[in-house]
């Protein structure tokens, strides 16, 4: 169901019962949603730990609260707060699952600077505790609908790369794109662009992007 239908109120009979369907689905799963922006990183653990939960997102961790908040700056709290996330999860066997905001990409001879593990706010941290680090921005940061580069910053247990997706905003989806897609486009782009500036003849004998497959 597209996500514009969801938020203006739009929704057809046909999506009402998919959306039941795939609730039927979900629920038969042990979630719980937990409105947490006034709660301590200890208070989410114990409310996991009550319930027996193995899995905690938490989204986001800039906006986790701390006791006396008011009295410590955002760089101590944010530190604290992954501390506690780290620590639990290495006591209690937990998978701990949390977003971190990026800071403003920096700027090189004019061109922005991909993001690396300095680049998350507040906290350096956030760096030492994590054992996997997932960096997710856009492949042209003047361009919000340009595609996204999932870069994989830190993995303890594994190897590092990038992935390149493709972001499908009606259904609030990423999808990775194929590489072989990725090179036909981005050539048919450049033949796009010689056509519009030289006049040259179309000789490439590319599909149109519609028909890649």
């Amino acid at each position: 169901t597209p996500l514009a239908s969801i938020k203006e109120r739009r929704i057809t009979d046909g999506q009402w019962d998919r959306i039941a369907d795939a609730s039927s689905t979900f629920s038969q799963g042990k979630f719980d949603h937990v409105p947490a922006s006034s709660m301590t990183a200890l208070d989410i653990v114990s409310m996991a730990l009550s319930r027996r939960h193995q899995v905690i997102f938490v989204d986001y961790l800039q906006q986790v609260g701390s006791a006396g908040r008011q009295k410590y700056s955002s760089l101590d709290v944010v530190s604290n707060t992954s501390m506690v996330l780290h620590q639990a999860a290495q006591t209690h066997n937990l998978l701990v699952v949390a977003l971190s905001q990026l800071s403003r990409p920096e700027k090189r001879n004019g061109k922005p600077v991909k993001p690396d593990m300095h680049s998350f706010r507040e906290s350096g941290q956030i760096e030492q505790d994590l054992d996997v680090a997932l960096l997710m921005y856009l492949s042209d940061p003047n361009d919000y609908k340009s595609d996204r580069i999932c870069k994989i910053g830190k993995n303890k247990e594994g190897t590092k790369g990038e992935v390149r997706l493709t972001f499908d905003g009606t259904i609030q989806r990423f999808s990775e794109m194929r590489p072989n897609v990725y090179a036909q486009l981005q050539a048919i782009g450049r033949r796009a662009k010689r056509l519009n500036n030289h006049g040259e003849a179309d000789d490439t004998g590319l599909q149109d992007p519609a028909h890649v497959e």
